[in-house]
Order: structure tokens, then sequence, then C-alpha cells
């Protein structure tokens, strides 16, 4: 009896003496739970960036150079495959009003638009009139491409497109002339020319220390190449772009 009675009391210090076992429920729940997960924004399914362009023409006239503002949307279709488009403006130097004014031949100093000669005018006149012009041309471009975003371990994410561009060419003259159907493409001054385009970039996604929704937003930057296939002026052209993506 005495021993019984030794032993029990023995357990009874021991466990008074022990820390006491989190409930099963509450120790579950702490072992399980995850630490706050960022949202895998490489899985969004759409992209909307905006930014500034600028570039070089070149074929068939002297260098020409310009810039513009750029806006596209993307679609994410698998993994890092995006179909794009994107929509622009821009102005650029005329490379036709860089041809020499002495030149006999018209058509070396045709511009787009106002090619008719008004009654009673001289061929001097239209040389001074056209020599007038502003040597600016205004340049609208839709591009559709393919874009593939390589996803790393690190923040950067390089990226290659190719697609199909599409330009309305125009000058200053008929831009004032009919603002609104040269903005829509629509106007019958309007030079149209189909290319391909190729590129390349980078997109450097914004740190989580700088706001929640912060890596939503990235810098973008791109590089491309175009070919039109026409035989006028400037079928070559390069340009460099700088901007800002969000994905959603």
């Amino acid at each position: 009896m005495f021993t019984q009675l030794t032993f029990a009391t023995s357990l009874s210090l021991v466990a008074a003496l022990s820390p006491a076992a989190p409930p099963p429920a509450a120790a579950a729940t702490e072992a399980t739970a995850p630490a706050p997960a960022s949202l895998d924004l490489d899985s969004a399914r759409f992209e909307l960036h905006l930014g500034l362009r600028g570039g070089l023409r070149s074929l068939g006239a002297p260098v020409a150079g310009g810039g513009g503002l750029q806006l596209g949307l993307g679609v994410r279709l698998w993994r890092g495959l995006y179909l794009e488009v994107g929509v622009g403006e821009g102005l650029y130097t005329d490379p036709e009003q860089s041809i020499d004014a002495d030149s006999s031949s018209s058509s070396e100093l045709r511009h787009l638009g106002h090619t008719s000669a008004p009654a009673g005018s001289t061929d001097g006149e239209n040389l001074s009139a056209a020599n007038e012009d502003p040597a600016m041309r205004l340049a609208g471009q839709i591009l559709l491409a393919l874009r593939y975003e390589f996803r790393q371990p690190r923040r950067l994410r390089p990226h290659l497109s190719l697609g199909l561009t599409h330009l309305h060419e125009a000058t200053i003259a008929d831009f004032l002339d009919q603002p609104g159907r040269v903005i829509f493409g629509v106007a019958d001054s309007i030079r149209h020319r189909t290319g391909i385009q190729a590129g390349a970039g980078l997109r450097v996604p914004f740190p989580a220390s700088w706001g929640k929704v912060a890596p939503r937003f990235s810098a973008r930057f791109d590089a491309d190449a175009a070919y039109y296939f026409d035989e006028d002026p400037g079928r070559l052209q390069a340009g460099l772009g700088a901007g800002v993506q969000v994905v959603f």
C-alpha cells in the first residue's frame, strides 16, 4: 500500500512540473499554418502596357528618326506565351522631304496628300508649297504579335516577339485638313504599309517592399526591327521602347 501511494504521488508531481501540452486542434493548426503567400503573378491572364518609343527609318531615302506613344494589351495563352495587340502614334521626319529640292523629277518630291495641282498654278508654285510643308510625317501603327516570356526564379523576365505590323502614314498637312479621318486611318491621303516585326525585351517587376500591389507592375524595355513589303522610302525600321506594364 505504501509503495503504491509513493508511486502515485511521484506521477502527480511529474505531471504538475511538466508543461501543459496544447490541445490537439491547436497544435495541428500551429503546425500547418503557412506563411502568407504572395500572388502567383506569372499566372495572371492579362497584361496591359504603356510606354514611349523612338526609332529610325532607312532604305530608299536618307535615314529619318522620330518617336511616339504606344499602348498594348496581351492575353496569356500558355505559360509564358502571350497574344498581344498594340496601337501607337508617332511623329517622324519625312525622308522624302530630304531629297534635293532642285531635282526635276516630281515623283522624288512626292508627299502624301494634296498632290493635285490647283487650277492655274505653276510648277514653281507647287514646288514652293510642297517645300513649305513641315518635314514631318505622322505614323500610326497596329501590331498583332506573339510574345514569349521566359520564366526564371529571378525577378527578370526576358522575352521575344514576332508579329505583323501595319502603318498609316500621313503628312502634317493631311492631318490639319482631316484630323479625324487621319487618326482613324480612313483618309484618302493615307499611305497604308504592311510588314513583319521581330523584337526582344525585358520586364522587371517592382519589388513587394514598394507596396502590396507593386509586384503587379513592372518596368518594361523593348527593342524591335520591322520590314515593310513595299517600295516606299523607310522600308526598314528599328526602335527602342520603355514603359510600364501591369498584370491582372
